[in-house]
């Protein structure tokens, strides 16, 4: 069951709004929304096709030498590699947004 579920079943059942409350702070600490324009989410979507294994972009994540697809550059330096393997693991966590 993802958070959002988890979100729209507490409020289908009127849960105090302190519980809800702390449900979004589990979900923005264990499950940010990753924000991608359309664009990148469909390039994000065909490069998670022909790639099988999260494992080898986690290790090679800050390697200068690993060669992601221009659009993945944002995602993939710094603090955005996070996000990144976020996005590879939990696809539901992404939010299309315009450019």
């Amino acid at each position: 069951m993802t958070f959002d579920e988890v979100l729209d079943e507490m409020n289908a059942n009127q849960e105090t709004s302190e519980s809800i409350r702390f449900m979004e702070q589990l979900r923005d600490i264990y499950a940010p929304t990753v924000e991608m324009t359309k664009e990148q989410y469909e390039q994000f979507v065909d490069f998670r096709k022909r790639t099988d294994h999260v494992q080898t972009h986690a290790v090679t994540l800050h390697d200068k030498k690993t060669k992601y697809p221009d659009f993945l550059n944002d995602l993939v330096g710094g603090i955005y590699g996070r996000l990144f393997l976020q996005a590879w693991l939990h696809p539901e966590t992404i939010k299309i947004v315009d450019e």
